[in-house]
C-alpha cells in the first residue's frame, strides 16, 4: 500500500483527496501548509506527494505554499536527514480561475520540480489515475 502526502489548505478538497485515495487502497496523510508537509516528509516515508500550488490563510496567499514545498523537496530536501527525494513524484494541483494564471502557475510548478499538474476541478478518476501512473513509473 503506497503512502501519499497531501498538502491542501482547503479542508473539503483535502478530505475529498484523502477519501478518494483511501478508497483505492492508498494510505494518506493530510497537511495544511508547507511547514507541516516538510515535517511529515522528514519523519515518514512517502511514495508520492500531492500539493496545492496556491495556499492561503484567511483568504490571503502565503509565501510558504506549494511552489515553496516543491522547491524544498527538490533542493534542500535532498540532504535533509539523509532523505533523498530526487525521484519522489510530485503532483501539483491548481485552482487558479483564469487560464493564463493557471497556465503560468502550472509552468512554474513544473519548472521547480513538479512531476505533473492537475487543475481543479478534477475528477476522482483523474487523481487516482495520475497517482497510479506515477507509482507505476517509479517502480520501473
Amino acid at each position: 500500500m503506497a503512502n501519499v502526502l497531501i498538502m491542501e489548505d482547503d479542508l473539503q478538497t483535502a478530505l475529498r483527496l484523502c477519501d478518494t485515495l483511501h478508497n483505492h487502497g492508498y494510505n494518506t496523510i493530510m497537511t495544511r501548509n508547507a511547514a507541516e508537509a516538510k515535517e511529515a516528509l522528514l519523519n515518514q516515508q512517502f511514495d508520492i506527494v500531492i500539493t496545492d500550488i496556491f495556499v492561503s490563510m484567511n483568504g490571503r496567499p502565503v509565501p510558504d505554499g506549494g511552489i515553496s514545498l516543491i522547491g524544498w523537496i527538490r533542493t534542500k530536501g535532498l540532504s535533509a536527514r539523509d532523505k533523498d527525494f530526487k525521484h519522489l513524484p510530485i503532483i501539483a494541483i491548481s485552482s487558479a480561475s483564469k487560464n493564463p494564471t493557471k497556465s503560468h502557475a502550472l509552468k512554474v510548478a513544473t519548472s521547480v520540480g513538479a512531476t505533473s499538474c492537475v487543475t481543479k476541478p478534477f475528477t476522482e478518476d483523474e487523481i487516482v489515475s495520475e497517482v497510479a501512473w506515477h507509482l507505476e513509473a517509479k517502480a520501473i
